[in-house]
């Protein structure tokens, strides 16, 4: 008399399932007739995909010559497969790119693990991440996630660095002018950059400026930090320093010599001076 039984592994979606038959006869060959919930097979030792997740009823009747039957129902559990998916913000070289993990799965069960891989230079397994690329470029970020019952999925996307602008500024005091960083009080210097994209001054007085071409007056002597910042259309920006020194004004003064006769010389002194006393006599 035969006796039905067989034995297998729940797995994930999408993933052939193995069933091993042990099944048993005192007596005779045996034959087999699977049932998987409407597709069957008489393979002794068959394997099958389950066309979604869930859990569904196996059917095994083990017979003998077609007379003698014995049959054996088992439920197995087909898991769900996790649906790996990320947001992320395209930015410039040396900024930081945010990852934000998307991914989903069937509320019966729930994604215990992720790992990312940035372009196999660094991975991350942070259910969020994030990643600062040093050059400006297309990168490949791999997401894996995995659920609490090891199934897996994975997906790649594309992140575009845009390159920094190189940026560069002149100054002098009209168009005609020869290039210094050297100015004295009250002077009209003319500030222009090498590329006539949004600009923002910072003069290192309080001031600023939104022009790209720019005049500016100081109204007290000494070194100033210059700053400009230029951002280029995709949003990058770059910066540039540039020490100014504003001198001041030196005042001329003579003594008043006394009346001489004619043909004896005249004493003159000079009384002129500068506020940071580095007249050039």
């Amino acid at each position: 008399y035969p006796s039905a039984d067989f034995s297998f592994q729940n797995s994930c979606d999408q993933t052939p399932i193995n069933f091993t038959n042990l099944s048993t006869t005192t007596y005779g060959g045996l034959n087999y007739n699977w049932d998987f919930g409407g597709i069957s097979s008489s393979l002794e030792d068959p394997s099958y995909i389950f066309p979604s997740s869930g859990p569904f009823d196996v059917k095994l009747i083990a017979d003998v010559a077609s007379t003698c039957y014995d049959t054996v129902v088992k439920t197995i559990n087909v898991f769900p497969l996790p649906n790996a998916n990320f947001t992320f913000n395209d930015t410039c070289e040396n900024d930081t790119v945010f990852y934000s993990n998307q991914s989903t799965i069937l509320i019966s069960d729930s994604i215990t693990s992720s790992e990312w891989n940035f372009s196999n230079v660094s991975v991350s397994n942070f259910y969020n991440s994030f990643y600062v690329y040093s050059q400006n470029g297309t990168y490949t970020t791999e997401l894996k996630v995995t659920s609490s019952n090891g199934c897996s999925d994975s997906t790649s996307k594309s992140v575009e660095i845009f390159s920094s602008p190189i940026i560069n500024f002149l100054s002098r005091k009209d168009s005609n002018s020869p290039i210094t960083n050297s100015f004295c009080l009250y002077d009209s210097i003319l500030f222009y950059p090498d590329s006539l994209i949004s600009s923002f001054w910072d003069f290192g007085d309080d001031s600023t400026s939104n022009d790209t071409l720019t005049f500016k007056k100081f109204n007290n002597y000494g070194s100033y930090n210059v700053v400009l910042t230029q951002t280029s259309s995709n949003g990058c920006s770059s910066k540039k320093t540039k020490a100014i020194e504003i001198n001041p004004i030196p005042v001329a003064v003579t003594n008043s010599p006394n009346d001489q006769c004619y043909g004896l010389p005249v004493s003159f002194t000079s009384l002129s001076f500068v506020e940071n006393n580095k007249l050039e006599k």
